[in-house]
């Protein structure tokens, strides 16, 4: 056997060792299970749907993926957060306030990835007849009231001074509940097609669905993109399936708070003719006037 032949068989030798070493890494790399969390009060879903909905998307998962996938459901979005799951579906408010990962699909309600809210009330009121009172909401912990002032106010009220207080409460049905069958409060924020039975206040633009996000910053991206393909026909409740991934935002910006400046700027110099300008003769005085309508100054002033 020649030198150049040795050489030859030594290379392949070691081509095919560097191979399976690299798929064997591959594999080691590979997640044994993967978890997807749902945290979304503002989709009206019961516990029991919300639980429904995650552990079908983990089925969904776990059947393309072919790695063992759970589902859990949580009540704050701090705890969900502090889980570490590798896929969450995660409320559009805390999605723009603090966003923990890529965006892989927004939820299609009502055959659209974003759906209007409103500010709604029992009866036909104005919005100045709510100040005083009490405004009710779904609590997710991402800077409610500033989606309140800005979101839905513009900035025009601050929501401390014109409300008396909010009626905080766990999901979407349960804070319009508060306000249309308990009245516990007057109004309500909350997305059109949940408000039956109560009159519209206040429209609000659209504000986009819940996300689904890759909340893992380890997890390799072809597992991701199986799990984007595997979801997209996965629904529950009001929500029908999963269309491309919306941004988000927009939806920060309108909760932030608008900073006026001053603009300091030179006047132009208008150039009048004399031809544009319009005299008009003085008024007549009335005959007959009351000169103690007049100012006077006091007599004593400058006597020491």
């Amino acid at each position: 056997m020649t030198l150049a032949s040795r050489s030859r068989r030594a290379a392949i030798a070691l081509a095919a060792v560097t191979t399976m070493t690299i798929a064997h890494e591959a594999r080691a790399d590979r997640p044994n299970q993967l978890t997807v969390a749902i945290f979304a009060p503002s989709v009206e879903l019961s516990t029991g749907g919300l639980l429904s909905l995650v552990n079908e998307l983990a089925s969904a998962i776990e059947a393309k993926t072919g790695i063992k996938t759970t589902g859990k459901a949580y009540s704050s979005y701090a705890d969900l957060a502090a889980a570490h799951p590798d896929f969450a579906v995660i409320d559009p408010f805390c999605l723009a306030a603090h966003p923990p990962g890529r965006v892989l699909a927004t939820a299609r309600i009502e055959g659209d990835t974003s759906r209007r809210w409103g500010l709604f009330a029992a009866r036909k009121i104005a919005v100045s007849d709510l100040s005083g009172k009490a405004v009710a909401y779904a609590r997710t912990g991402c800077r409610d009231t500033d989606f309140i002032e800005h979101g839905v106010f513009l900035g025009l009220l601050r929501f401390g001074d014109f409300f008396s207080g909010g009626v905080a409460q766990s999901d979407i049905n349960g804070a319009v509940v508060a306000t249309r069958d308990v009245h516990k409060a007057d109004a309500v924020v909350a997305p059109a097609g949940v408000a039956s039975g109560l009159e519209l206040i206040l429209p609000v633009d659209s504000v986009p669905n819940p996300g689904f996000v890759v909340v893992s910053k380890t997890l390799d991206a072809s597992i991701a993109d199986q799990a984007r393909g595997a979801i997209s026909g996965v629904g529950g409740g009001p929500i029908e399936g999963w269309g491309g991934a919306v941004a988000y935002g927009g939806l920060t910006g309108r909760m932030a708070t608008a900073k006026k400046r001053m603009i300091f700027a030179s006047p132009e110099r208008a150039q009048v003719a004399e031809a544009d300008v319009v005299r008009l003769a003085p008024p007549k005085m009335a005959s007959s006037w009351d000169a103690s309508m007049l100012w006077q100054p006091p007599k004593d002033r400058g006597r020491r």
